[in-house]
């Protein structure tokens, strides 16, 4: 009867009540950037004049709030910016933030070449002023540097953030991995675990001497396949993933053996055709199984 109830809840509720959350929540964004906006414009200013902006460069920055907001909030909305939920930001929302924001600058640059015949109109903001001029180039250009660095680091920001305290809310029932080999099996594999709600990628540990000590996507290559047994008790290892794809199964029983008594589990990549035709994935992983560690003749 409740579970009814609720459904008919649902029914009853009116299209302006579901879409109210995300339209106050796309309010809020577009407020944001154009506040966002009028920081980078008064920063520019604030820049160009060494944090000494006189009276009258002061009423130049007021009469181009309008300009330079409405633009830049009218351009990120051509660009698809306010289709994207922030916190879900891809390297496709920085590009169309990127040429937004440039053209954007071309288009004000060209409104500013015009404002002069138009200062009358505001005349009274200038009384007992001298003549007001353009907007300097150089403001134009710190300002669309700006917009770029806290339009598109806000975005940036709420991803980290997302990304940070959903894997604290996760990290209980995550399974700490070390991967072995740092190659492009491996990388593609770290990349994936890094938003997975399973797997927690500690380090790399990998023979290759030019590879030892450098990251891969934050997480260190921390040493040789011979140091697995202590890398396995310094980072508190639960699984050993084994990312070398054609693996003899020769070097595969030395990497068992080295970690038996460490009480982690062992997984594999598959295939070396599977890798080679880019289906590295995590549904792909599977147990090291006894066919996986026996020599086999070759044909």
């Amino acid at each position: 009867m409740q579970f009814e109830d609720k459904i008919s809840t649902v029914k009853n509720e009116s299209p302006k009540t579901q879409k109210f959350g995300p339209t106050w929540k796309l309010l809020g964004t577009v407020a944001l950037d154009a506040l966002l906006v009028t920081l980078a414009l008064y920063g520019a200013f604030a820049l160009r004049f060494n944090f000494d902006i006189r009276k009258l460069y002061f009423h130049q920055f007021l009469v181009a709030i309008p300009f330079f907001v409405l633009v830049r909030i009218v351009l990120f909305w051509r660009f698809n910016v306010y289709r994207t939920i922030p916190r879900y930001a891809s390297t496709t929302d920085v590009v169309n933030i990127f040429t937004a924001t440039t053209l954007g600058t071309l288009i004000l640059t060209a409104i500013n070449g015009m404002m002069v015949p138009l200062i009358p109109a505001v005349s009274w903001l200038y009384a007992h002023e001298e003549r007001v001029q353009r907007i300097s180039l150089a403001i134009l250009i710190i300002e669309w540097a700006l917009t770029m660095i806290f339009v598109g680091g806000v975005r940036v920001v709420q991803r980290i953030l997302h990304s940070g305290i959903l894997r604290r809310r996760q990290s209980d029932n995550l399974r700490r991995v070390l991967i072995v080999g740092a190659g492009d099996a491996g990388e593609a594999v770290a990349r994936q675990m890094r938003t997975s709600p399973n797997y927690l990628p500690v380090a790399f540990v990998d023979d290759d001497p030019t590879k030892l000590n450098r990251l891969i996507h934050g997480l260190p290559v921390a040493g040789t396949i011979e140091q697995l047994p202590e890398l396995i008790e310094r980072f508190d290892i639960d699984e050993v993933l084994v990312a070398i794809p054609g693996i003899r199964p020769g070097r595969l029983n030395e990497i068992v053996t080295l970690c038996e008594h460490e009480h982690v589990s062992f997984k594999i990549l598959p295939s070396v055709h599977d890798v080679l035709a880019g289906r590295v994935s995590l549904s792909r992983i599977r147990p090291v199984e006894i066919e996986d560690l026996l020599e086999r003749e070759e044909v």
